[in-house]
């Protein structure tokens, strides 16, 4: 069996929680990417949670 059957094979019998490490940073690299293509929606982002945090 290859390593993609036995996968297929864990979530075929209900064993859904699964961690494959090397996707382990990827969330980090999306953000970062996104902040890169639309930089004005990081600042206003920032803007709405400083105003929820000062209570306005």
């Amino acid at each position: 069996r290859t390593g993609e059957e036995e996968i297929v094979d864990l979530l075929r019998h209900g064993q859904g929680v699964l961690n494959i490490l090397p996707l382990a940073g990827v969330k980090e690299e999306v953000d970062a990417a996104i902040v890169e293509l639309y930089p004005e929606g990081r600042r206003a982002a920032d803007e709405t949670l400083s105003v929820r945090a000062v209570g306005k």
